[in-house]
């Protein structure tokens, strides 16, 4: 258990270091509140990754649990992180930011600009995950000896 937990802390800190800055940011200048609630949307596929974890490395890694929270995980990481974070993304470019930095609101267009570059390096890095995931699906969970992690 304490490994465990030792891991998740690790993972969170290295994986979303730049969630409270992107935060920060959207309250500091109150824009993209839109954007803030879609990007906590995705973590709902989090529960089940670490539920995977756990279940993995308690024993249970052939059980039909496993089954499961594996179909669980990969269900909501596509719908959350991949088609909402899109979908996010593209109104965020289209709609969002032109009304932004137009008048009335004349939002700075730096703070704006690094938001965007943040969320846009996450939608990139959720598209590289979701491919990772996929190849793991299709080899059934096991990782080959040459894979990195």
């Amino acid at each position: 258990a304490t490994y465990f937990f030792a891991w998740l802390c690790h993972d969170t800190l290295r994986l979303v270091a730049l969630f409270p800055k992107a935060a920060y940011i959207s309250l500091a200048f109150s824009f993209l509140p839109f954007t803030s609630a879609w990007l906590q949307l995705g973590e709902v596929s989090s529960v089940w990754l670490n539920l995977r974890w756990f279940l993995i490395n308690t024993g249970r890694g052939e059980t039909s649990a496993l089954t499961v929270v594996n179909l669980c995980f990969v269900s909501t990481f596509f719908v959350t992180r991949v088609i909402a974070y899109t979908c996010g993304v593209f109104h965020m470019l289209t709609t969002s930011r032109p009304l932004l930095v137009a008048d009335p609101y004349n939002a700075p267009r730096f703070w704006l600009d690094l938001l965007i570059t943040i969320v846009c390096a996450g939608a990139c890095l959720n598209l590289y995950w979701m491919i990772k995931i996929t190849r793991l699906a299709i080899r059934n969970g096991t990782r080959s000896k040459d894979a990195s992690s």
